[in-house]
């Protein structure tokens, strides 16, 4: 069980914060899969199977777009331009019941228990 992303998933998202293009982004996929992507989807599997124990109708799919946001922005309609979020999240939309954020500032919010633990 991963007690923790990676200490290069926040240095790899702070990158991004400075070098938020395509190009960038492109000769650094790897890096991103394997510091950050993989890291998320072992973390959605042992938080999904936590949180089961107290909410058994819990789903967690450890894929993009399902338990995973994903990394693209819908810039149609927005004045920032920027490709790529920096930042890698989820909430449990229907109920509320919770809300992870890894960014360059790193932090994750439990609201139940109305804690932020910022690394």
């Amino acid at each position: 069980m991963p007690k923790s992303f990676p200490g290069n998933s926040v240095r790899f998202l702070s990158k991004l914060k400075r070098n938020n293009n395509r190009e960038w982004f492109e000769s650094h996929r790897e890096e991103f899969v394997t510091s950050v992507l993989e890291p998320a989807q072992e973390f959605v599997v042992v938080l999904g199977e936590l949180l089961r124990t107290i909410a058994p109708g819990i789903i967690a799919i450890p894929k993009t777009d399902k338990s995973i946001f994903r990394l693209h922005r819908d810039v149609r309609f927005s004045k920032n331009k920027s490709p790529y979020k920096t930042n890698l999240g989820r909430r449990k939309k229907k109920d509320g019941l919770f809300r992870l954020l890894l960014s360059h500032r790193t932090r994750i919010f439990f609201p139940w228990s109305r804690t932020v633990y910022v690394f």
